[in-house]
């Protein structure tokens, strides 16, 4: 495949995500909205209240949504088949959701509080004595941070795994795609974070577990064959898109 074709079926991609987001989709919608956002925190800067506002409303409405289409599924298995594998992965699902709700929740409040209360003056930014290497960030296990990105990981996976998502028509335009998300992700942690190496840190061990979770569910809960999710298959199913999706979502709720 060439260039001009893989860039064809990369618009035609992304015209399909937004027309299902057009036609009242729940999950196409979120994906929508969250790409717009990661858009305007990297050009638009993420200090502004109403940047922040907007980013606690989308990531509530998102882990919401998430949960609203993941339970019924994990009751209906339950039901069908009593307790397994799949009902202790949703288990599990359903407490990260909770998890992540509840920072989530955090969030909003904390943007509204702030929306409503008067702005010191600015003052200039004091340069660290000496900053973290990114060794020392990524094994900061007690960073409560990383919880929340974590949590909301495993849920987001969930809810795209039990929704109808659209993924990508073979697997060079999902990696392309990646790829890009991966390139933004970059940008983005740049911008948002205080420390660089500390949003770089918690980009990998997103990345890291995000994968490691989209197997997980794609195999035992979407039933995807696992020859598939450890190949470059994997670009094409349905994991590369809940990877994408909950990488998305974690930077925006652990920014800070």
């Amino acid at each position: 495949m060439d260039a001009t074709q893989l860039l064809v079926q990369v618009q035609e991609y992304a015209t399909e995500l937004l027309g299902k987001a057009a036609a009242g989709d729940p999950t196409s919608i979120a994906l929508a909205a969250l790409v717009v956002l990661i858009i305007i925190g990297m050009f638009a800067g993420v200090g502004s209240l109403i940047w922040r506002y907007l980013k606690s409303i989308i990531l509530l409405g998102v882990v919401g949504l998430s949960l609203y289409l993941s339970a019924p599924e994990i009751l209906k298995r339950f039901s069908a088949d009593g307790m397994g594998v799949e009902l202790i992965i949703g288990g599990v699902a359903l407490l990260a959701g909770l998890i992540a709700l509840w920072f989530a929740f955090k969030q909003t409040r904390r943007a509204q509080k702030a929306v409503g209360a008067p702005q010191p003056a600015k003052q200039a930014p004091e340069k660290a004595i000496e900053e973290k290497t990114l060794l020392e960030h990524l094994t900061a296990a007690k960073d409560k941070n990383l919880m929340s990105v974590i949590s909301i990981l495993i849920i987001a996976q969930f809810g795209i795994f039990t929704s109808m998502t659209i993924s990508a028509p073979n697997a060079e335009v999902g990696m392309m795609l990646v790829a890009g998300f991966m390139l933004a992700a970059f940008v983005f942690i740049r911008n948002s974070y205080s420390s660089y190496k500390k949003g770089l840190a918690h980009l990998i061990v997103a990345a890291v577990a995000a994968f490691f979770i989209s197997v997980v569910l794609g195999h035992y809960w979407a039933s995807i064959p696992l020859e598939d999710l450890l190949s470059q298959a994997y670009f094409a199913t349905d994991a590369a898109v809940a990877f994408v999706t909950s990488i998305a979502l974690s930077l925006l709720m652990g920014n800070r």
